[in-house]
């Protein structure tokens, strides 16, 4: 008994040891970034201090959805300047998203996954660079990651009903498109292995996360007459910079243009067609570049396919679900041309991009480990 238990201890130590460097990782990238990164200055988030010593209560923040504004005020509390209290956020973040994607991979797929994954996360080169950033696109992650945590509990008493609603709720106030999001990971969730439970619970969700999401939308349409404006002059900004180019002036000229402007402009047969280029965009172009090292990306199309192969159905449907919203914007030059569109927009599925990796990684070790039983047999 006592050989056993110290079997136990000597196992738990050499686990411990072992994931402490993951967070060494992540500590070493945000030095890293912060000595190289952290003069480079702000695009959109420099914004973010003044909407929130404007903002009189938390729906109130313009074209900017609450959540991103709030938590650079609660860092401004502590007497940090403006800019240093955006970086600061998403540090702060970023460094949460690591260590519960960490526990989230251990609890559900093991030790190993959960390394690769916290390495595939935390060794992120674009993850360090946009840390320092302040971009709200992190943070749209990390609550889609707690809200799929507790939705995938299988857990349906109030206690986790209430965990659920809450993170959906912060992810869709973080960014709204993220209600599109959340609808269809729980549309995914019922219909694979349906059952009424499910259902039940998810209208659940679904209602109790719209009703705190909806006075955000309604202090919009108070304040500038449409409910989905901010929403609104961001498809005017993407089909000016698609029509005119990345560097023309007044990308917002025109003002205000619908969400179905913005998807039909050419057409359904155009939005089909970009639909289609903007997922195959994003599988060949995008991931290799947010993924950054060549074995990560073979990791992760691995465990992709494994996750199929294994029947992880509802795994699988969640990344081509994350990035819908993107996949529309993918073809059109952000920044120069050639460019494409800035990578941020693909941070809120590094998390899982990781977990694939992860179970990559498991599968590979698994081989690995009971060839080495064999060999080792024949002897």
């Amino acid at each position: 008994m006592n050989m056993a238990n110290s079997k136990f201890s000597s196992e738990k130590i050499r686990k411990n040891l072992t994931s402490s460097l993951v967070f060494i990782a992540l500590i070493y990238n945000f030095f890293i970034s912060w000595k190289v990164f952290s003069k480079v200055p702000l695009s959109d988030p420099a914004l973010y201090p003044a909407i929130a010593k404007a903002s009189k209560f938390f729906y109130d923040t313009g074209i900017r959805e609450p959540v991103q504004i709030y938590i650079v005020k609660f860092f401004m509390l502590f007497g940090l300047n403006d800019i240093l209290s955006v970086r600061a956020a998403t540090l702060v973040i970023a460094a949460f998203c690591a260590v519960f994607l960490f526990k989230f991979v251990y609890k559900r797929f093991g030790f190993v996954a959960a390394m690769a994954a916290g390495f595939v996360f935390t060794v992120n080169p674009y993850m360090g660079y946009y840390s320092v950033q302040g971009v709200n696109n992190l943070t749209s992650g990390f609550f889609l990651m707690l809200f799929i945590y507790f939705l995938t509990k299988k857990d349906y008493e109030r206690r986790n009903l209430i965990y659920t609603v809450l993170f959906a709720a912060l992810s869709m106030l973080t960014r709204l498109e993220n209600i599109l999001i959340v609808f269809l990971i729980l549309a995914s969730f019922v219909l694979i292995n349906f059952s009424r439970t499910k259902l039940r619970f998810s209208l659940l969700v679904f209602a109790f996360a719209f009703i705190a999401v909806l006075p955000y939308p309604l202090h919009q349409a108070y304040k500038y007459k449409n409910p989905m404006h901010s929403h609104n002059m961001a498809a005017r900004f993407w089909t000016n910079t698609e029509k005119n180019g990345p560097r023309s002036a007044q990308r917002y000229k025109d003002g205000p243009m619908s969400i179905g402007g913005f998807l039909f402009r050419d057409g359904a047969g155009g939005a089909a067609i970009s639909l289609g280029r903007g997922y195959f965009k994003s599988c060949f172009h995008y991931f290799p570049r947010i993924l950054y090292y060549k074995i990560v990306f073979f990791l992760f199309i691995f465990g992709f396919i494994i996750t199929v192969l294994r029947k992880k159905y509802f795994l699988a449907s969640l990344l081509p679900i994350m990035i819908l919203p993107v996949v529309f914007i993918a073809g059109i030059d952000q920044v120069s041309r050639g460019s494409g569109i800035e990578l941020r927009f693909y941070l809120n599925v590094l998390w899982l991009m990781g977990i694939y990796a992860g179970l990559g990684a498991d599968t590979v070790a698994e081989f690995a480990d009971k060839k080495f039983k064999e060999l080792a047999a024949k002897r």
